[in-house]
């Protein structure tokens, strides 16, 4: 059984097949004897994955590998249609409290200088910005006899329900900061100019070509918009972007549903009923603002034996910076 599985060019040391480690794939693992064992082919492991799949119920209880990748797919499968926030700021990753962003707020210029004149400094100048995380979290709880009787996964519902609520929590972080006026009181944080709508409660075509031109202006690079589902609907409605649907291949590429405008335009509409109502922002989401995260969402089971409760406990700690407020433009159509 060993010489059949043992990898092309192996050794044999005391009558024993050794695989050479570098020509292993990294999916393989070493049972007992460095016997090399397909995973998917062991009973037990096929076993565990029948029975966590449908139902996790009982396993929420475990400490199986599988049962809490399960949990943790289950907890992700939640969070990603919610995370809108997250595609409008670039994202860091630390191992510290405390996050420094340096920014550069005053950029050199070269002079035109005279033969055996001085050759002038650069004169660049950075600031900095400390983010400091901070945590968020929440436990949904179910009691056993909940599990043992539900005809439906009500584990599977809980931790979808978390998992939603925590990116909820994100979106409404996010989106209270980038919707604040940027002044000296708050250090700069949230969107630069702004302007009102050329028709009150309608935001139109020409609202959305004045925010692309004051986010330009400031030599950025506008890619993204973020509106709520009625405002959507006013532009929708507006004939500058119907007509613009009549054209060839754009049409198809238009019906969906983020995919409405960045044919037209060259940016993209994302739509949440979590931004601030009469307020549409344009900005530029590689230069606008950062997010830190310093523990991403992590699912851990609670045990609760007096109240005879089952559930999970959802952290993360994360915060976020605007680094540049002038790469953001908002149009109040209130």
């Amino acid at each position: 059984m060993l010489a059949a599985l043992r990898p092309e060019g192996g050794e044999s040391i005391q009558g024993r097949d050794v695989p050479q480690l570098h020509k292993l794939h990294e999916t393989q693992i070493y049972g007992p004897g460095r016997e090399i064992i397909n995973i998917e082919r062991d009973w037990e492991y096929q076993k565990l994955r029948e029975f966590v799949k449908p139902k996790l119920k009982e396993f929420i209880l475990s400490d199986q590998a599988y049962a809490v990748a399960e949990i943790n797919r289950i907890v992700w499968e939640a969070l990603k249609p919610n995370l809108i926030a997250r595609d409008v700021v670039t994202v860091w990753h630390t191992d510290r409290p405390t996050y420094r962003f340096i920014r550069a707020i005053l950029a050199p210029r070269a002079f035109r200088v005279g033969e055996a004149s001085e050759i002038p400094s650069a004169g660049e100048k950075y600031d900095n910005l400390d983010v400091t995380v901070y945590k968020i979290g929440l436990r949904p709880f179910v009691s056993r006899e909940m599990i043992e009787d539900a005809v439906w996964d009500v584990v599977a519902r809980q931790l979808a329900e978390g998992g939603r609520a925590m990116a909820q929590k994100e979106n409404e972080d996010i989106l209270a900061l980038l919707n604040t006026q940027a002044a000296v009181g708050n250090n700069y944080q949230g969107y630069g100019a702004t302007a009102a709508a050329a028709s009150p409660g309608n935001l139109q075509y020409s609202d959305i070509v004045g925010a692309i031109a004051g986010v330009r202006g400031q030599n950025a690079f506008p890619d993204t918009l973020i509106v709520q589902p009625s405002e959507e609907g006013d532009l929708l409605k507006d004939e500058k972007f119907i007509h613009t649907f009549y054209f060839g291949g754009l049409m198809r590429k238009a019906l969906g549903p983020q995919e409405y405008f960045q044919q037209m335009l060259g940016f993209r509409t994302l739509t949440t009923t979590l931004q601030t109502s009469g307020k549409a922002l344009m900005l530029d989401s590689t230069r606008h603002a950062g997010m830190v995260i310093r523990r991403d969402v992590t699912v851990e089971n609670v045990v609760d034996p007096i109240k005879d409760l089952a559930g999970a406990s959802l952290t993360e700690r994360f915060n976020i910076g605007v680094l540049r407020h002038l790469a953001s433009f908002c149009v109040t159509d209130a």
